[in-house]
């Protein structure tokens, strides 16, 4: 009996009944959704859809599928709960029974998002968001599954949470900023979310904005009568539920109100009972309710009672996935990290491996003692970055020095074993020994150092230098050396951009990359002047008394050969020395990951010179230095006969390094991620495969993630105040949220609002699976059917994309044609357009279609896939853009428009300029939708390359020289911007209105400016994180405050369904008026002269609208 007593406390504490139920609170719930009464609340967890009582208590799990559901979204009769799934590779819109049943899909497109907004009053269709075209669009779909009609669309331009009015007469939706702004709640900016109203019907009409203010105003959602709108703002500082009062006629009624008061925190959806009487949302991962006509705010206490998904715990076999190695001092073995393991096995094809760590925390950065016995790497166990020990032959792992608060990395064992030069907090070198003594310390600043997978420093094989990387005034970098002995440190090397990594031979030469110009090359220097050949000397020395002196390379080799029995010496001289430098690579191309045999003889590095990473191996003798550059045609310089590629394969090389006997060269390939050997004898290359079994714990790869992800940026995010924020409570907040997480959606969720709390751009997190291709990707025929025809059960053509599949001779589709069948399959009104074409990219199409007049035919369409179709529809704005800007000034202007600021763009940027530039009298630059890249400073250098002399041939019109012979723009220009206009985009439209190089037009950019690189975490999660800030002249921060125009002009919904472009034609208006008024100076009268470019006039502000915030 007492023991029975006992198991019954036991089970009280574990919360286990003695039926055997037990129940928890969940922490991370979203999406939020009332039953009409308001009496049960739908609501995400666990990737699933649950209901529960509005009053909490026990959920009930309506579904219950591998897949990741959200959005439930109950039907105005509470019959129905609608929701979306990524059950077949992306989201679509599905419907289930409210009380559990079957789920039946609705939606067919191969979209990011088809995700349902809300129902229709009658309960029979729904508003849903799809990106079909160029954006988020809103749909109309039917309860039976029929083809979605298109109901508000403006192309470019996001468009969702649409909400229709009770009695059907309006809707309510968010334009601009996307489905995702609540990840962000501290942004205010241009393209921030605000509520319109529009009249309802196919298309929407008469469309005006509801609010003003300048953050997220999110979610819309109705009362009974009409007359109240509810959503979500930030208009207070932190997101608040509010309400609106509307007139009659749709216009605001005064200011809106704040029904909560929270001060922090993030609201993740809101949600009205249909009956008006109930408020939902939910706030940090939590349900709350309150009456919509005030009153106490309820939190919603849910137990749920469930197993787990699936086995959080698991078992694999590792047989890839190397992203760094090192090989041992005596060529054998290898030291592998995978997956943030440390694991080492023989340098051949044996497949068997050890495995030396067995962590959830990252260990990197392996280094073997030149015993070839014990390896030294950096774990973040502790929290951050210290440096272990492991013994091979013993199996024993300690800490190698004491732990510290600072981050250590990059150790590496000098050839004698008596010191580790490693890195400390981002911005010391220190040479220290394995008792702890310290030999040097040197402050060289750099704030990722520790971060990348190559360190910035090397030994000498003689143990008494240490070659490193160092830092030089303006961001420039430089190799430098130091000596042990003298403590003395000499600059070796001419100062570049930057530098790529060194390697040095036995005998003291060595190679390095560095960027001086361009490009990345890779440069060989001798410590001291090379002795050269006098062969007349040595032959006339045979018949001397005299032994003949021998050669350099014969003194060389003896010298090695004397040396034998230890390190040879190696010593400098420093007079001159960078111009000893001698280039190995030819021009046109970057080369990298430097490396060097034994006898130093020949050099190795990677290179793109054929279009794709390969190794190459030359002569270190090389090019003598500062000799001209013999150069091809084309431009590129020619290559020594002696250059040599040694590989072909797919995928980016890295990390070379060569065997001690100058025999094998090894290399990281980051396509099958693999560590290869490369014979030299023979270029015969070698995958060094591997198979080992390891035990795999998800929950604490996610929680090492989740600390590694906090410790990344409080360490290396540009701003070391994070924009105000208390990152280390932050970081602590989102923790106790990590036992609920059980799908990588959630956790990717949680990552993106942890880090939305830093209020920066760019800062994001992706896991490779949310974008996948669903299962049977929808062909794009470019038919762009009748939306009022579709609601009457017809497939009538109303327009098609011009060069799309459905314009082929084949095809030849028309407007008024009304489609009959498609591959032999009636269309009815019940069907499904995108249905019928899943499945069919690439793939024969056959089409019945009637013509106006009753006569039919057959059409052959081949669909292409959505990306496609999506540059299709690109091309086709542009050259629509093009041709309005002609018509608009009779003739006289030419347009462009920059796509990204990416390599492909600049150069198409150059033809389009030179094409635009020399048939028209001024250019339009349209920077639009733009969403960044790193080109800006090329396109505002070429931009800015003013005329400073001309050219002219007889019978010809003059050119300026830098139209001529380079690139550049001659005639007048004025630029475009919106808000998406964003990153390097807004960096070109800064540098545009600076320079005075014309006017800018349109609205501010976004404000998200940033530098940044990606962090792949151990549970394969990526963070884009931001490094370097970007600051103006005068010092004002991109980040956070986008770039003014000159003048204002904004787009309004209802200028797409007029067919204006607001922006446009204010362009071409303030263009010619500058043409019109600009007064040529003649220096020749019989020739035209040099265009004069505009100087920067006052600042305008027009058009400016009195209501928005600035």
């Amino acid at each position: 009996m007492r023991n029975h007593l006992i198991l019954l406390a036991l089970a009280a504490m574990l919360g286990v009944g003695p039926s055997g139920a037990w129940g928890r609170a969940p922490q991370f719930i979203r999406h939020p959704s009332l039953s009409p009464d308001g009496a049960e609340i739908a609501f995400v967890y666990e990737g699933d859809v649950w209901k529960a009582p509005r009053r909490g208590g026990r959920a009930t799990r309506l579904t219950s599928h591998a897949a990741y559901d959200v959005q439930p979204r109950f039907s105005p009769d509470g019959k129905w709960i609608a929701f979306a799934s990524n059950r077949t590779g992306l989201y679509d819109t599905y419907v289930m029974p409210a009380g559990g049943g079957p789920a039946r899909r609705l939606t067919w497109y191969d979209s990011h998002y088809d995700t349902p907004n809300a129902w229709m009053p009658d309960s029979k269709h729904l508003l849903i968001t799809t990106f079909r075209a160029t954006s988020s669009d809103v749909y109309l779909i039917s309860l039976e599954g029929e083809t979605p009609v298109r109901v508000g669309y403006e192309p470019w331009e996001a468009e969702y949470a649409a909400a229709p009015s009770p009695d059907g007469k309006w809707v309510a939706f968010c334009r601009r900023a996307g489905a995702g702004a609540y990840f962000r709640w501290g942004y205010h900016g241009t393209d921030n979310a605000d509520i319109y109203l529009a009249d309802y019907g196919v298309p929407w009409t008469n469309i005006r904005r509801l609010t003003t203010h300048d953050g997220h105003d999110l979610w819309p959602q109705w009362s009974p009568d009409g007359r109240t709108l509810y959503f979500c703002s930030n208009r207070d500082g932190a997101p608040n539920v509010h309400r609106m009062k509307l007139a009659p006629d749709g216009t605001p009624e005064g200011e809106p109100e704040a029904l909560t008061q929270f001060t922090d925190g993030g609201l993740h959806g809101l949600d009205v009972s249909a009956d008006g009487r109930w408020i939902a949302f939910a706030r940090d991962f939590q349900l709350y309710v309150m009456r919509a006509a005030g009153g106490k705010l309820e939190k919603v206490d849910i137990q749920v009672y469930t197993d787990a998904p699936r086995d959080r715990v698991t078992f694999n076999t590792l047989r890839s996935g190397v992203t760094e190695y090192a090989l041992s001092p005596d060529g054998k073995k290898l030291a592998m990290v995978v997956e943030g393991d440390i694991f080492i096995k023989t340098a051949d094809e044996k497949t068997f491996t050890r495995q030396v760590t067995s962590t959830p925390w990252r260990e990197c950065q392996p280094a073997w003692a030149p015993d070839s016995r014990r390896l030294v790497y950096a774990s973040m166990r502790h929290g951050n970055r210290d440096l272990f020990i492991y013994d091979a032959a013993t199996g024993k792992e300690e800490l190698l020095w004491e732990k510290t608060p600072e981050n250590e990395a990059h150790p590496a064992f000098s050839p004698d074993g008596a010191w580790i030069a490693y890195f400390v907090s981002d911005t010391t070198i220190v040479i220290r020994s394995e008792t702890g003594e310290v030999a040097w310390r040197r402050v060289n600043p750099d704030f990722s150092r520790a971060l990348t997978e190559r360190a910035p420093y090397v030994w000498s094989a003689d143990s008494r230098w240490l070659l490193f990387e160092q830092n030089e005034p303006r961001d420039c970098r430089s190799f430098g050396v130091f000596n042990l002995e003298s403590g003395e440190v000499h600059t070796l090397s001419r100062v570049g951009r930057y530098a790529g990594g060194a390697a040095w031979s036995s005998d003291g030469r060595l190679v390095f990359a560095l960027q001086e110009a361009d490009d990345m090359d890779i440069y060989a220097l001798d410590p001291v002047p090379a002795t050269p050949d006098f062969p007349l000397r040595d032959f006339e020395q045979l018949f001397g008394a005299s032994r003949p002196e021998p050669a350099a390379r014969e003194r060389r080799a003896a010298t090695q050969a004397r040396s034998a029995s230890g390190p040879q010496l190696i010593h400098f001289d420093f007079h001159d020395v960078a111009r000893r430098a001698r280039q190995l690579t030819p021009t046109g191309s970057d080369e990298w990951n430097p490396a060097i045999s034994p006898d130093g003889d020949t050099a190795f590095f990677t290179s793109t010179m054929t279009g794709q990473s390969q190794i190459y191996s030359r002569s270190t003798e090389g090019m003598a230095p500062e000799a001209p550059r013999r150069r091809r045609f084309g431009g590129a310089a020619a290559p020594s006969t002696d250059l040599r590629q040694r590989n072909s394969s797919s995928g980016f090389k890295g990390a070379l390094s060569v065997s001690p006997d100058g025999k094998y060269l090894y290399y990281l390939n980051y396509s099958d991620n693999l560590v290869h050997r490369l014979e030299l004898a023979s270029d015969r290359d070698l995958a060094m495969n591997f198979e080992v079994d390891v035990r795999v714990d998800e929950a604490a790869l996610w929680r090492e993630a989740l600390v590694e992800s906090g410790w990344l940026l409080d360490h290396y995010y540009y701003d070391p105040q994070h924009h105000g924020v208390d990152w280390t409570s932050v970081v602590r907040r989102y923790q106790r949220l990590l036992p609920d997480l059980v799908t990588r959606e959630d956790f990717g969720v949680m990552l993106d609002m942890m880090f939305g709390e830093l209020r920066s751009s760019h800062l994001s997190v992706s896991w490779g699976d949310e974008w996948r291709q669903g299962e049977q990707p929808a062909g794009m025929t470019g038919i762009i059917l009748d939306p009022r025809e579709l609601l009457q059960g017809r497939f009538v053509v109303e327009s098609v994309e011009p060069h799309s599949a459905a314009t082929r001779p084949e095809a030849d589709l028309s407007p008024g044609e009304r489609i009959l069948a498609v591959d032999g399959e009636v269309l009815e009104a019940t069907s499904n357009w995108d249905r019928l074409l899943s499945g069919k990219v690439g793939k024969e199409v056959r089409l019945q279609v009637a013509a106006p007049d009753g006569a039919t035919r057959t059409a052959y369409l081949l669909p292409t896939a959505w990306r496609s179709f999506w540059d299709l529809q690109y091309e086709n704005w542009v050259e629509d853009r093009r041709r309005r800007t002609h018509e608009l000034s009779g003739g006289r202007l030419g347009y462009l428009h920059i796509r990204e600021m990416d390599r492909a763009c600049l150069e198409r940027f150059k033809r389009d300029l030179r094409d635009q530039g020399s048939r028209y009298e001024g250019v339009v630059i349209d920077i639009r939708r733009n969403y960044g890249g790193n080109t800006a400073m090329e396109m505002v250098e070429i931009l800015n390359n003013r005329a400073w002399a001309y050219t002219e041939r007889r019978g010809q019109p003059r050119v300026s020289e830098p139209w001529r012979r380079g690139h550049a723009l001659d005639v007048p220009s004025v630029m475009l911007v919106n808000h998406q206009s964003v990153s390097n985009a807004e960096m070109m439209s800064e540098g545009y209105r600076a320079l005075g190089l014309g006017k800018v037009v349109g609205i501010p950019t976004e404000g998200g400016v940033i530098f940044t690189s990606s962090y792949r975490l151990l549970n394969g999660f990526t963070i884009r994180r931001p490094f370097e800030g970007i600051y103006t002249a005068a010092g004002e921060n991109f980040e956070g405050k986008g770039r003014e125009p000159d003048i204002y002009v904004d787009v309004d919904p209802n200028d797409y369904q007029s067919g204006r472009d607001p922006q446009l034609e204010r362009a071409v208006k303030e263009l010619l008026a500058q043409l019109d008024a600009q007064t040529l100076q003649v220096d020749k009268p019989q020739s035209p002269p040099v265009p004069i470019r505009p100087t920067e006039d006052p600042e305008v502000r027009e058009d400016k609208p009195a209501s928005r915030a600035r």
